[in-house]
């Protein structure tokens, strides 16, 4: 869909399929949605009002069926990075993920490898420690 650029500080583009009853919105964090049902009175009004943002929340939002488009990953896909390839005898032969995971693994490390004085948590940690270890090395 052919969306057009708009002047606001929420809103990226808007786009409009007269024969699906279709409207796009980007915004400028990146999110993509599809509005279905829409009118061609809404949309027009939408490109002609003064604040984009204020119509989508007055108008839009919540009013029309929504789906989000675009290839952001949802809550909980990042683990998808993660892919696991073989096993032999119980335990992954390869382990292959993002560099974000690694980050995450590392500095999970280092906050868990910094001494608070808590004896109590000492064997706790290192076990903690060590099994993170294994997923990096």
């Amino acid at each position: 869909m052919n969306r057009k650029q708009v002047i606001s500080s929420n809103i990226k583009s808007i786009g409009y399929d007269e024969e699906t009853r279709i409207m796009e919105v980007e915004f400028h964090s990146g999110g993509i949605y599809q509005y279905k049902n829409v009118g061609k009175e809404v949309f027009t009004s939408f490109m002609e009002s003064e604040s984009k943002g204020s119509y989508f929340h007055q108008y839009v939002k919540g009013t029309f069926q929504c789906e989000r488009i675009d290839e952001v990953p949802k809550c909980g896909q990042r683990l998808k990075d993660i892919e696991i390839t073989t096993f032999e005898d119980g335990k992954p032969e390869k382990i292959v993920y993002s560099d974000s995971i690694r980050k995450t693994l590392e500095n999970w490390i280092k906050i868990y490898s910094e001494d608070d004085g808590r004896a109590d948590l000492k064997e706790k940690r290192s076990v903690l420690i060590s099994f993170l270890k294994y997923f990096i090395d």
